[in-house]
């Protein structure tokens, strides 16, 4: 049982660090409205949130937390205390309802981990290979990232993990009551993203590959309607205003859809190639164990284990792949399918060993501790020295060194310019402007300085995609001149009338 606690004990370690990160500020762009959907909830006493952009699973999370934060504390409404006076600059009075939310984030991801090792463990009987397939997850940079953050992603990896666990689960043995929890774990997955849709394949693809001639039988008709009203229960209980405000939500979700179909300024074009680059740099071995796992479809005898889990990452893959919009987040429901393919992958590999050295028990035990050792090392090693230096880089220090340098250099009360991912500046006493980019209008003549940043009007250095934002932006540069550039995380760069 040593591997499970390891598997818990390295995803909590690698993501704890990182749990308070910017507090009181709020550097992630999407915590200020999320978490302001979740408080306003509690303060309106309503379960509609009234904003779509996703379902409403995490919005009821955090109008849970709020409740029983102001339960036990007593404390009247107050908004969450959520400040945001532009895109990645706010701040927050109540910094314990931030770090609670983002616990329960935490858990969630190392969750995640939990699930694909038991997932692994159940089907190829081996605990060290469903640890190497649990810690791929535990220890990946874009997964520990995503952790702690207020928002959806992590819950979408973790009921999807869950589902996918249900999946195989039908696939082995296609018991009635792994119908209904799977179902259960479906209609969370989507009432979390609607993208996680896309895991209904893979409980297709079960119930295929275990019935086959008897697929159409009443009994194996029965479970799938139960498994198609457990999804339904599970996602419009959690997202009650589907049934409730069909119209609003419907819109929502028909906006997001928009958005990912026409453009998101720095994220947009060649989503393919982006999520490919994505999984390679962050776990090359997650890649490289899903193809062996499809080459040992044939041959193996994880036949329909890998039917479910390949099946399912292959449309996930490409739906989020066609998208015209691309964030590496929308890739976190497919890393638990990757490791699980992983593992199966390193226990076909493991029995191809042992038949090959069939007469010789004593080289095969040697020959199988010597690959698990490799593929040990190579799932873990580049992965798990990315993912510590993740709490620096959530940190963003540019930040906070851009500010120090304001308030030593430039007169208190002055003008400053202060666009999308700047510093918080809130209580320095300057007049600040906050512009969602410092090229969309006319600069003040009286500013004193300007903040400009690589996630704000750096997204548009690509010349030949954004011709007009970068000549905007590269005027801008004619008037004024850089006095300093920071780069502890996405560079800020202050600038200041030249002459």
């Amino acid at each position: 049982m040593v591997w499970l606690p390891v598997v818990c004990v390295a995803g909590l370690a690698i993501r704890l660090p990182a749990l308070a990160f910017g507090l009181p500020g709020l550097n992630h762009p999407d915590e200020p409205t999320n978490i302001g959907v979740g408080v306003a909830m509690v303060d309106h006493g309503t379960l509609n949130p009234h904003y779509f952009s996703y379902p409403s699973l995490m919005y009821d999370v955090i109008a849970f937390v709020t409740w029983v934060q102001r339960v036990v504390s007593g404390h009247p409404p107050a908004g969450g205390g959520i400040v945001e006076q532009v895109t990645g600059v706010g701040h927050t009075s109540d910094p314990h309802l931030v770090l609670a939310l983002r616990a329960v984030s935490l858990l969630l991801s190392v969750g995640a981990a939990v699930l694909v090792y038991v997932t692994v463990r159940r089907t190829t009987g081996t605990r060290w290979i469903a640890g190497i397939a649990g810690l791929a997850l535990a220890v990946s940079p874009l997964l520990v990232t995503n952790g702690v953050f207020v928002a959806p992603d992590v819950y979408s990896e973790f009921f999807t993990a869950a589902a996918l666990l249900g999946a195989v689960a039908i696939a082995r043995r296609a018991r009635m009551s792994d119908y209904v929890w799977t179902g259960l774990a479906v209609g969370l997955a989507v009432g979390s993203k609607f993208n996680t849709v896309m895991v209904v394949v893979a409980v297709l693809v079960a119930h295929v590959v275990y019935h086959r001639a008897a697929l159409l039988r009443a009994r194996q008709s029965l479970a799938l309607l139960y498994f198609a009203l457990c999804t339904f229960a599970a996602f419009f209980v959690t997202s009650p205003a589907a049934l409730t405000d069909p119209r609003e939500f419907v819109g929502g979700a028909l906006f997001e859809v928009h958005h990912y179909a026409t453009g998101h300024p720095g994220e947009q074009g060649g989503s393919a190639g982006f999520y490919l680059s994505t999984v390679f740099h962050d776990g090359p071995v997650l890649l490289i164990g899903a193809v062996a796992a499809v080459l040992a479809l044939c041959a193996g005898r994880y036949r329909k284990e890998i039917a479910v889990a390949g099946t399912y990452a292959f449309c996930y893959a490409v739906l989020i792949a066609a998208q015209f919009v691309h964030f590496d987040r929308n890739a976190l429901p497919l890393y638990p399918a990757l490791a699980i393919l992983l593992g199966l992958a390193v226990s076909a590999g493991v029995d191809a060993l042992r038949g090959l050295f069939a007469h010789r028990p004593e080289r095969a035990n040697y020959a199988t501790a010597a690959a698990g050792v490799v593929v040990a090392v190579a799932v873990l090693l580049v992965p798990l020295l990315g993912s510590l230096s993740v709490p620096a880089t959530l940190d963003n220090a540019a930040r906070d060194q851009a500010r120090a340098w304001l308030t030593a250099h430039v007169t208190p009360g002055s003008r400053i310019v202060d666009e999308s991912y700047g510093p918080d500046l809130a209580g320095t006493g300057f007049q600040v402007d906050y512009p969602v980019f410092a090229i969309s209008q006319p600069v003040p003549a009286d500013a004193a300085a300007i903040v400009v940043t690589q996630q704000g009007s750096g997204r548009y250095a690509n010349q030949g995609r954004y011709p007009r934002e970068f000549a905007a932006y590269h005027v801008l540069l004619r008037d004024y001149c850089t006095a300093a550039t920071f780069t502890a995380g996405p560079w800020v760069r202050v600038l200041v009338p030249c002459g």
